[in-house]
């Protein structure tokens, strides 16, 4: 299986920290950086371009089985045992919230997005029956088989950050509530429960 791990830190956001990996591992950065563990590839920075290659990885990475994104402020220190035995389509299960609303009146507090953008995104999916404490994933680890589903999925989902706000986890449990995506989150700790999620 060709496995492929990658990120991206536009603007100085982020610091890209060294990896330790026998897989191949991509940064997309608009800023020069060096980096003896990763390989760089320089973009044009654009509004939500981040996001969009965090999102939608079979739009820039060359042919390969399974994606793993990683954010930038996410230090794992063994990352190829840690998705040695994962599949699908997996994720981080969030620590502090289980729900898309209460993370919605959080990124408000603290400023993370336009409340204007905020209210009009979660509001449309109030309109649209999803439902409260229907689960919250923290999008900083991504891993994904590169499969028909799970491109499919990566479009709809940033069609939703495209749309309203950059704030992706927002969005994710909306969008596989809708699609009814099959997909496991796991706790970011030792022993790495998972929990499958099927949506239906």
């Amino acid at each position: 299986m060709t496995t492929i791990i990658y990120t991206c830190i536009t603007g100085n956001y982020d610091t890209l920290k060294d990896i330790k990996t026998n897989n191949r591992a991509i940064c997309f950065t608009d800023i020069d950086l060096k980096s003896d563990t990763w390989q760089i590839i320089k973009i044009d920075f654009r509004p939500k371009i981040f996001r969009k290659i965090k999102i939608c990885p079979h739009l820039f990475l060359p042919e390969h089985d399974r994606n793993v994104w990683i954010d930038g402020n996410l230090a794992i220190e063994d990352i190829d045992k840690l998705i040695e035995s994962r599949s699908g389509f997996e994720t981080l299960m969030h620590t502090k919230r289980y729900c898309i609303y209460q993370e919605a009146v959080r990124c408000i507090e603290i400023g993370k997005d336009k409340e204007e953008t905020i209210m009009r995104q979660v509001n449309k999916y109030y309109n649209e029956g999803y439902p409260f404490s229907n689960g919250l994933i923290w999008s900083a680890l991504l891993i994904r088989d590169n499969t028909e589903e799970n491109r499919d999925f990566g479009n709809l989902w940033w069609n939703e950050v495209r749309r309203y706000s950059v704030r992706d986890q927002l969005s994710f449990n909306y969008v596989a509530w809708k699609t009814g995506l099959k997909y496991r989150t796991f706790y970011p700790g030792k022993g790495l429960t998972a929990v499958t999620h099927t949506n239906k």
